[in-house]
């Protein structure tokens, strides 16, 4: 598909240029949202947190592809992560209630379910019920 071609043009502009940053973001979204080739999503991401650690999307991009792997120490470690450099991102508090959840921390699943929601981040039906649910 389109995705998978445009990897190849990164692929192909990384031979030209491989210290262009703007590459990787690109490539690394791709693979993330695109393809769902999420090992390699998490090597580009790993890539633009050593060129530059102070962008909480990176975080919260890799630890969405660690939460797809079914990593779920790593994406809280990274969610955390983006959190303490930028606090207001709603949908990294979502991602993160994921997490928590997927790893049977229910309190703290709800927890930032609900500040997600206070944040303005509109969270799935039923969300929190299901999650009081599951910590039965």
């Amino acid at each position: 598909g389109q995705n998978e071609l445009a990897v190849e043009d990164y692929n192909h502009a990384f031979k030209i240029d491989s210290t262009n940053q703007s590459l990787f973001i690109n490539r690394s979204f791709t693979l993330l949202n695109g393809i769902h080739n999420y090992p390699a999503a998490i090597a580009d991401y790993n890539r633009l947190i050593a060129i530059d650690p102070t962008k909480p999307e990176y975080y919260k991009n890799r630890g969405a592809a660690e939460l797809n792997l079914g990593k779920y120490n790593d994406a809280i470690a990274d969610f955390n992560k983006s959190l303490s450099i930028s606090n207001k991102d709603a949908e990294c508090m979502f991602y993160l209630s994921l997490a928590y959840k997927n790893n049977k921390s229910y309190p703290d699943a709800i927890n930032f379910a609900m500040k997600a929601k206070q944040g303005g981040y509109k969270l799935p039906d039923n969300y929190i019920e299901n999650i009081q649910k599951g910590a039965k």
